[in-house]
Protein backbone atom coordinates (compact mmCIF):
# COMPACT_ATOMS: atom_id res chain seq x y z
CA UNK A 1 0.00 0.00 0.00
CA UNK A 2 2.80 2.38 0.89
CA UNK A 3 4.50 1.67 -2.46
CA UNK A 4 1.35 2.28 -4.50
CA UNK A 5 0.52 5.49 -2.62
CA UNK A 6 4.08 6.73 -3.08
CA UNK A 7 3.92 5.96 -6.82
CA UNK A 8 0.64 7.83 -7.17
CA UNK A 9 1.99 10.87 -5.35
CA UNK A 10 5.15 10.90 -7.45
CA UNK A 11 3.14 10.61 -10.65
CA UNK A 12 0.97 13.58 -9.67
CA UNK A 13 3.97 15.65 -8.67
CA UNK A 14 5.88 14.73 -11.83
CA UNK A 15 2.93 15.89 -13.91
CA UNK A 16 2.97 19.24 -12.13
CA UNK A 17 6.74 19.63 -12.33
CA UNK A 18 7.50 18.23 -15.74
CA UNK A 19 4.28 18.30 -17.68
CA UNK A 20 3.75 14.58 -17.04
CA UNK A 21 6.88 13.59 -18.97
CA UNK A 22 8.97 12.19 -16.13
CA UNK A 23 12.22 13.43 -14.67
CA UNK A 24 14.12 13.31 -17.95
CA UNK A 25 11.89 15.96 -19.56
CA UNK A 26 12.79 19.67 -19.49
CA UNK A 27 11.80 21.31 -16.22
CA UNK A 28 9.08 23.92 -16.63
CA UNK A 29 9.40 25.10 -13.04
CA UNK A 30 12.49 26.80 -11.60
CA UNK A 31 15.06 24.97 -9.57
CA UNK A 32 14.09 24.87 -5.87
CA UNK A 33 15.43 27.24 -3.30
CA UNK A 34 17.61 25.20 -0.95
CA UNK A 35 16.96 25.28 2.80
CA UNK A 36 18.89 23.98 5.80
CA UNK A 37 17.68 21.80 8.64
CA UNK A 38 18.76 23.07 12.04
CA UNK A 39 21.24 25.79 12.90
CA UNK A 40 25.02 25.78 13.21
CA UNK A 41 26.63 24.07 16.22
CA UNK A 42 30.11 24.33 17.80
CA UNK A 43 31.54 21.06 16.47
CA UNK A 44 30.87 17.81 14.60
CA UNK A 45 29.94 15.84 17.74
CA UNK A 46 27.21 18.39 18.49
CA UNK A 47 25.92 18.10 14.93
CA UNK A 48 25.58 14.31 15.18
CA UNK A 49 23.72 14.65 18.49
CA UNK A 50 21.33 17.26 17.08
CA UNK A 51 20.46 15.06 14.11
CA UNK A 52 18.46 12.77 16.42
CA UNK A 53 16.21 15.65 17.58
CA UNK A 54 13.26 17.27 15.82
CA UNK A 55 14.68 19.85 13.41
CA UNK A 56 13.16 22.98 11.93
CA UNK A 57 13.58 24.07 8.34
CA UNK A 58 15.36 27.42 8.32
CA UNK A 59 13.54 29.80 5.97
CA UNK A 60 16.59 31.52 4.42
CA UNK A 61 18.09 30.31 1.11
CA UNK A 62 21.43 28.50 1.31
CA UNK A 63 24.13 27.03 -0.92
CA UNK A 64 27.59 25.43 -0.69
CA UNK A 65 31.01 27.05 -0.70
CA UNK A 66 33.48 25.94 -3.34
CA UNK A 67 37.16 25.11 -3.12
CA UNK A 68 39.50 28.12 -2.90
CA UNK A 69 41.55 28.78 -6.03
CA UNK A 70 45.10 30.03 -6.09
CA UNK A 71 45.37 33.72 -6.96
CA UNK A 72 47.05 34.58 -10.27
CA UNK A 73 49.25 37.63 -10.87
CA UNK A 74 46.23 39.24 -12.59
CA UNK A 75 44.13 38.64 -9.46
CA UNK A 76 46.77 40.24 -7.28
CA UNK A 77 47.01 43.21 -9.60
CA UNK A 78 43.23 43.64 -9.58
CA UNK A 79 43.32 43.43 -5.81
CA UNK A 80 45.35 46.61 -5.64
CA UNK A 81 43.14 48.34 -8.20
CA UNK A 82 39.79 47.30 -6.71
CA UNK A 83 40.83 47.97 -3.13
CA UNK A 84 39.28 46.58 0.01
CA UNK A 85 36.64 44.34 -1.54
CA UNK A 86 39.18 42.13 -3.28
CA UNK A 87 41.64 42.52 -0.43
CA UNK A 88 39.17 40.92 1.97
CA UNK A 89 38.47 38.07 -0.43
CA UNK A 90 42.12 37.00 -0.66
CA UNK A 91 43.51 34.97 2.23
CA UNK A 92 47.26 34.47 2.72
CA UNK A 93 48.70 31.20 4.00
CA UNK A 94 51.88 32.78 5.37
CA UNK A 95 53.60 36.11 4.98
CA UNK A 96 54.97 35.99 1.45
CA UNK A 97 53.26 32.63 0.78
CA UNK A 98 50.62 31.71 -1.84
CA UNK A 99 47.33 33.58 -1.79
CA UNK A 100 43.91 32.05 -2.28
CA UNK A 101 40.52 33.31 -3.42
CA UNK A 102 37.32 31.80 -1.95
CA UNK A 103 34.80 30.50 -4.47
CA UNK A 104 31.16 29.38 -4.52
CA UNK A 105 30.10 26.09 -6.02
CA UNK A 106 28.18 26.73 -9.25
CA UNK A 107 24.41 26.36 -8.86
CA UNK A 108 22.94 24.76 -12.01
CA UNK A 109 19.86 26.55 -13.43
CA UNK A 110 17.78 23.36 -13.76
CA UNK A 111 17.14 20.54 -11.35
CA UNK A 112 18.19 17.96 -13.95
CA UNK A 113 21.59 19.65 -14.20
CA UNK A 114 22.29 18.52 -10.66
CA UNK A 115 23.68 15.01 -11.01
CA UNK A 116 22.08 11.93 -9.46
CA UNK A 117 25.58 10.44 -9.22
CA UNK A 118 28.92 12.22 -8.85
CA UNK A 119 32.30 10.49 -8.50
CA UNK A 120 30.46 7.34 -7.46
CA UNK A 121 28.36 9.06 -4.78
CA UNK A 122 24.58 8.50 -4.85
CA UNK A 123 21.96 10.07 -2.58
CA UNK A 124 18.58 8.43 -1.90
CA UNK A 125 15.64 10.11 -0.16
CA UNK A 126 12.32 8.87 1.21
CA UNK A 127 9.71 11.00 2.97
CA UNK A 128 6.63 10.24 5.05
CA UNK A 129 4.31 11.94 7.53
CA UNK A 130 4.65 10.53 11.04
CA UNK A 131 1.21 9.31 12.24
CA UNK A 132 1.31 10.59 15.82
CA UNK A 133 2.80 14.08 15.51
CA UNK A 134 2.31 14.82 11.78
CA UNK A 135 5.99 15.79 11.68
CA UNK A 136 7.80 14.73 8.52
CA UNK A 137 10.41 12.00 8.47
CA UNK A 138 13.16 12.19 5.87
CA UNK A 139 15.26 9.08 5.34
CA UNK A 140 18.48 9.70 3.45
CA UNK A 141 21.13 7.26 2.35
CA UNK A 142 24.47 8.40 0.94
CA UNK A 143 26.46 5.71 -0.89
CA UNK A 144 30.11 5.91 -1.92
CA UNK A 145 31.82 3.70 -4.50
CA UNK A 146 34.75 5.29 -6.37
CA UNK A 147 36.21 7.20 -3.41
CA UNK A 148 35.33 8.12 0.17
CA UNK A 149 32.86 10.95 0.74
CA UNK A 150 34.13 13.74 2.99
CA UNK A 151 32.47 16.64 4.76
CA UNK A 152 33.84 19.96 5.95
CA UNK A 153 33.42 20.81 9.64
CA UNK A 154 34.41 23.99 11.41
CA UNK A 155 35.25 24.95 14.95
CA UNK A 156 32.38 27.05 16.36
CA UNK A 157 30.31 26.87 13.12
CA UNK A 158 29.36 23.42 11.78
CA UNK A 159 26.15 22.72 9.84
CA UNK A 160 23.81 20.44 11.81
CA UNK A 161 22.87 18.50 8.67
CA UNK A 162 25.18 18.14 5.64
CA UNK A 163 22.26 18.24 3.20
CA UNK A 164 20.10 21.03 1.84
CA UNK A 165 16.40 20.48 1.14
CA UNK A 166 14.28 21.86 -1.69
CA UNK A 167 10.48 21.78 -1.55
CA UNK A 168 7.77 21.81 -4.22
CA UNK A 169 4.18 22.63 -3.25
CA UNK A 170 1.89 21.05 -5.87
CA UNK A 171 4.74 21.41 -8.34
CA UNK A 172 5.50 25.04 -7.51
CA UNK A 173 8.88 25.98 -6.09
CA UNK A 174 8.78 27.18 -2.50
CA UNK A 175 10.71 30.47 -2.39
CA UNK A 176 12.09 32.65 0.36
CA UNK A 177 14.30 35.71 0.13
CA UNK A 178 17.54 36.02 2.02
CA UNK A 179 17.58 38.36 5.00
CA UNK A 180 21.38 38.40 5.31
CA UNK A 181 23.52 36.71 7.91
CA UNK A 182 26.74 36.92 9.87
CA UNK A 183 29.25 34.26 10.79
CA UNK A 184 31.86 33.74 13.49
CA UNK A 185 33.71 30.53 12.72
CA UNK A 186 37.13 29.01 13.20
CA UNK A 187 39.50 26.38 11.86
CA UNK A 188 38.09 24.15 9.12
CA UNK A 189 38.86 20.49 8.53
CA UNK A 190 37.31 17.42 6.87
CA UNK A 191 35.81 14.26 8.36
CA UNK A 192 35.26 11.06 6.39
CA UNK A 193 31.50 10.77 6.11
CA UNK A 194 31.27 7.52 4.11
CA UNK A 195 34.02 5.01 3.35
CA UNK A 196 34.48 3.92 -0.25
CA UNK A 197 32.21 0.94 -0.99
CA UNK A 198 29.95 1.72 1.99
CA UNK A 199 26.81 3.71 2.74
CA UNK A 200 25.44 5.77 5.60
CA UNK A 201 21.85 6.55 6.59
CA UNK A 202 20.21 9.50 8.28
CA UNK A 203 16.67 9.50 9.69
CA UNK A 204 15.71 13.13 10.23
CA UNK A 205 12.54 14.40 11.85
CA UNK A 206 11.31 17.75 10.50
CA UNK A 207 8.98 19.86 12.62
CA UNK A 208 5.60 20.24 10.96
CA UNK A 209 5.20 23.85 12.13
CA UNK A 210 8.43 24.85 10.37
CA UNK A 211 7.06 23.49 7.08
CA UNK A 212 3.76 25.30 7.64
CA UNK A 213 5.60 28.59 8.26
CA UNK A 214 7.70 28.06 5.16
CA UNK A 215 4.64 27.48 2.99
CA UNK A 216 2.96 30.60 4.44
CA UNK A 217 -0.01 31.34 2.16
CA UNK A 218 1.02 28.77 -0.45
CA UNK A 219 -1.47 25.92 0.13
CA UNK A 220 -0.62 22.49 -1.18
CA UNK A 221 -2.06 18.98 -1.41
CA UNK A 222 1.23 17.32 -2.30
CA UNK A 223 4.70 18.29 -1.14
CA UNK A 224 7.78 17.15 -3.02
CA UNK A 225 11.15 17.05 -1.26
CA UNK A 226 14.55 16.84 -2.92
CA UNK A 227 17.91 16.76 -1.13
CA UNK A 228 21.34 17.88 -2.30
CA UNK A 229 24.77 17.20 -0.79
CA UNK A 230 28.25 18.61 -1.19
CA UNK A 231 31.49 18.19 0.72
CA UNK A 232 31.88 21.81 1.78
CA UNK A 233 29.53 23.60 4.16
CA UNK A 234 26.51 25.65 3.17
CA UNK A 235 25.69 29.22 4.19
CA UNK A 236 23.54 32.17 3.19
CA UNK A 237 26.59 33.99 1.86
CA UNK A 238 26.98 31.49 -0.98
CA UNK A 239 23.52 32.36 -2.38
CA UNK A 240 24.71 35.86 -3.30
CA UNK A 241 27.75 34.67 -5.22
CA UNK A 242 30.12 35.56 -2.41
CA UNK A 243 31.90 33.38 0.11
CA UNK A 244 33.52 33.90 3.44
CA UNK A 245 37.33 33.75 3.30
CA UNK A 246 38.61 30.20 3.48
CA UNK A 247 41.93 29.45 5.17
CA UNK A 248 44.71 28.61 2.75
CA UNK A 249 45.39 25.50 4.86
CA UNK A 250 41.89 24.09 4.18
CA UNK A 251 43.75 21.22 2.45
CA UNK A 252 40.79 19.11 1.20
CA UNK A 253 41.49 15.37 0.72
CA UNK A 254 40.03 15.50 -2.83
CA UNK A 255 40.62 17.46 -6.03
CA UNK A 256 36.97 18.07 -6.94
CA UNK A 257 34.14 18.24 -4.45
CA UNK A 258 31.09 16.03 -4.85
CA UNK A 259 27.75 17.64 -5.67
CA UNK A 260 24.86 15.17 -5.89
CA UNK A 261 21.09 15.32 -5.50
CA UNK A 262 18.37 12.83 -4.72
CA UNK A 263 15.24 12.11 -6.70
CA UNK A 264 12.03 13.77 -5.58
CA UNK A 265 10.14 12.17 -2.68
CA UNK A 266 6.47 13.12 -2.33
CA UNK A 267 3.97 13.15 0.53
CA UNK A 268 0.31 13.99 0.84
CA UNK A 269 -0.05 17.23 2.82
CA UNK A 270 -3.01 18.30 4.92
CA UNK A 271 -2.60 21.86 6.25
Amino acid sequence: MYTSLRSALLSTLAAALLGGCGETAPVVRPIPIWFALGSEVPDYADARAMQSTALAIRPEPRWFSGLPRRATPADLAARHVAGEHILEAVASEDVGGPRWIPTVLALPPKLQDLALSDQGAVLDLEARVLPQSSDIELRLELRASLRPVWREVEHRWTNTVPFLIGIYADGRTVHRRSSGSAKCGGTQSFVKLVESGCSRQWVLRVKRESVTRLLAEQPARILGFVAVFSERQHSEHAVHGGALPSPARLNPPFERQILVRSRIAAIRWAP
